[in-house]
């Protein structure tokens, strides 16, 4: 073995003797963590060991291994492990390094644990925000309202899509009926970034599954109503007694904007959208009318000529009675007019006021009206002046001579 290999202890080169005996000079063999040249021992540098004997060169002190690290010359074994959310490369000299060539502080998007030689990429459905992570348990749960596709990331890779929610640690835009998320369901919408569906407001309704905007809410049609938020499906038909517009929130609306109690002249049976006007004939005095013969008909002696009428239009005309339901002042036949051989002497008859007096006629309807009779009235007029009255009508059809 050559000298190199070997180096000279303090003691051999002393010359000092033992026991009155000389000492011999032996040299002895290199150190682990030292290398020798020309029998003078060097130490193996910062950022390596040597855990071998007889070493002659530098090189042959061992590079520090990735994770840990060597802090002093002359090292046998390296000091320790790399620290906590650290990354030691070959040759670090501290636990921590962060000069970029012997190590670095763990990198967003990783985690480093005690002995790190790397970084250890967050897993998908996760990131990691800020550097020097130590464990996998820092790395944050994906957002709400985002998603994270791949390890590794430092930051989410965008936000969720529309028509679906992204709840914690997503792992796609489009999560389908799992723990991180799902698409829209009916009654709700969900646009880009959503978290948690957003509910369809009172007075729509949705049934489909994954809507992206409110606009795509359905209006109530009219004579239903949608009461609540969220609603797949209408919550039923309009009450009786009132009607409701599209968009309507309440069975029983009040406020004229979404619908309101049936009005006067109208009637408005379940489900209704719009009043349905009382016929002709009838008319209607209350608030929620709910059908059709809720309408009443019109009073005797008095005629209703509108459809929608809230009250009777007028008296029935002289010369005819009305009974009930009657639509025009001059009635004819069904029992609402005047017949021949009767007296009407005044409006608003609903039965005529009497029979035709003996010596007279008296036509349908012109019991108190001018008309045109058969000849020799002029003359009888001559000698009965008060067959006429102040307006110069007939009070009777008195039959002229020759005529009985």
């Amino acid at each position: 073995m050559g000298l190199d290999q070997r180096y000279c202890g303090p003691l051999h080169l002393s010359g000092q003797h033992i026991e009155n005996k000389p000492v011999s000079v032996q040299p002895i063999d290199c150190p682990a963590g030292y290398y020798c040249i020309q029998g003078i021992q060097y130490p193996c540098p910062q950022g390596s060991y040597s855990n071998q004997t007889a070493q002659v060169s530098a090189e042959q002190c061992e590079a520090c291994p990735r994770g840990k690290y060597c802090a002093v010359e002359g090292l046998s074994h390296y000091s320790g492990l790399c620290d906590p959310g650290c990354v030691c490369l070959l040759r670090a000299t501290t636990s921590c390094p962060s000069d970029n060539i012997t190590g670095y502080l763990c990198p967003p998007g990783h985690y480093c644990p005690q002995g790190s030689g790397y970084g250890i990429r967050c897993p998908a459905g996760t990131f990691g925000p800020r550097d020097g992570l130590s464990s996998v348990m820092e790395c944050v749960l994906c957002t709400p309202g985002f998603y994270c596709d791949m390890e590794g990331l430092a930051s989410p890779t965008g936000p969720c899509f529309p028509g679906h929610y992204c709840v914690l640690g997503a792992r796609t835009g489009s999560p389908f009926g799992d723990q991180t998320g799902d698409k829209c369901p009916p009654g709700y919408f969900c646009p880009s970034g959503t978290n948690s569906p957003k509910p369809c407001p009172p007075g729509t309704y949705q049934p489909l599954s994954g809507v992206t905007s409110r606009n795509e809410c359905l209006p109530c049609p009219g004579g239903k109503y949608c009461e609540s938020q969220g609603q797949s499906n209408v919550s039923g038909d309009c009450s009786a007694g009132f009607y409701c517009v599209s968009g309507s929130r309440s069975a029983f609306p009040l406020d004229g904007s979404m619908g309101a109690p049936c009005p006067v002249g109208h009637y408005c049976p379940a489900a209704s959208s719009q009043p349905w006007a009382c016929r002709n004939g009838t008319y209607g005095a209350a608030l929620g009318l709910q059908a059709l013969p809720d309408c009443a008909p019109c009073d005797a002696g008095f005629f209703c000529s509108e459809d929608g009428a809230d009250q009777v239009t007028g008296p029935c005309s002289p010369g005819y009675y009305c009974q009930m339901g009657v639509d025009t002042p001059t009635p004819e036949g069904n029992n609402t007019g005047i017949g021949a051989g009767h007296v009407c002497d005044r409006k608003g008859l609903s039965a005529p006021s009497g029979l035709c007096r003996p010596g007279f006629y008296c036509p349908r309807g012109t019991c108190n009206s001018q008309t045109q009779i058969q000849a020799n009235v002029s003359r009888y007029l001559g000698s009965h002046p008060h067959s006429l009255d102040q307006r110069g009508n007939f009070t009777e059809f008195v039959c002229p001579p020759g005529i009985h």
